[in-house]
């Protein structure tokens, strides 16, 4: 929480967080438009030729690991690493990921499904690191009780809406005049942007934002080499949360069909 350039009467780094969440929400719900039509079609358009039933069941273990993997992710980022560079090093995973479903399986050795595991166990992973923290830095950015925060996640959010807007354009457009891989690797393309805009401009940008990571912070802070145990008000905190979380996961739950 340093003193910063402002933009609009936020910090600017809010706003080179804005363009990374952009571009890493179009790079997931592009892929995720047409991820159920590409296991669906019929093979000679390119497709899988799966059931429904069989690919929205694939579907519907990789939305919900999506959501669950920011729960390691959040850890590690706190512990070990810090919250910048697990986004960086989600970003980087899930490009990776989404070229592998892009490119032909052959260039891995591996058959068309493994090639398709991969890709979504190579995206899982880096959605768990890039999900929690990029969002844990846009409250980073503003002190305690700072009145912008609320306004800032707004704008935060606004990036989420127009990146998933312009994904289903894109994509839907991509695949149907190129082929599905060609949407898949529009979804990459995505993704690269947003890690481009991290290696180029957090430094100048954020400071020393999300570099420490927060365990280490609050050793600092109390001058302890070892974490001090949680306090009640942060265990109230914990209670309020797992049971937000509950509503939360019914709600996205329903959400998410409209993958399929």
């Amino acid at each position: 929480m340093e003193n910063q350039k402002t933009i609009l009467g936020h910090p600017r780094g809010l706003f080179l967080l804005f363009g990374t969440e952009l571009w890493e929400r179009f790079s997931y719900y592009a892929m995720r438009a047409i991820l159920v039509l590409y296991l669906t079609d019929q093979t000679i358009n390119g497709g899988l030729g799966w059931s429904t039933k069989d690919a929205l069941e694939l579907y519907g273990y990789y939305t919900g690991l999506v959501y669950i993997t920011p729960l390691i992710g959040g850890w590690f980022a706190d512990n070990f690493v810090g919250q910048r560079r697990a986004v960086i090093l989600g970003s980087a995973l899930m490009a990776i990921g989404q070229f592998t479903l892009a490119f032909p399986a052959h260039q891995y050795g591996l058959d068309t499904v493994h090639t398709l595991y991969a890709g979504l166990a190579i995206l899982i992973a880096g959605s768990g690191l890039f999900k929690p923290n990029i969002s844990t830095m846009v409250g980073d950015l503003y002190h305690e009780g700072d009145h912008r925060r609320d306004g800032a996640f707004t704008i935060f959010y606004m990036g989420i809406n127009i990146g998933s807007l312009l994904a289903g354009f894109v994509a839907g457009t991509v695949s149907s005049a190129y082929g599905w891989q060609y949407g898949f690797f529009a979804a990459g393309i995505g993704m690269v942007i947003s890690l481009i805009i991290q290696l180029t401009m957090a430094n100048a940008w954020l400071g020393n934002i999300g570099r420490v990571p927060a365990a280490q912070q609050a050793r600092d802070a109390n001058h302890s080499k070892t974490n001090a145990p949680l306090t009640k008000q942060e265990i109230d905190r914990l209670k309020v949360i797992l049971l937000m979380g509950l509503f939360v996961i019914i709600f996205w739950a329903g959400f998410e069909q409209a993958g399929g």
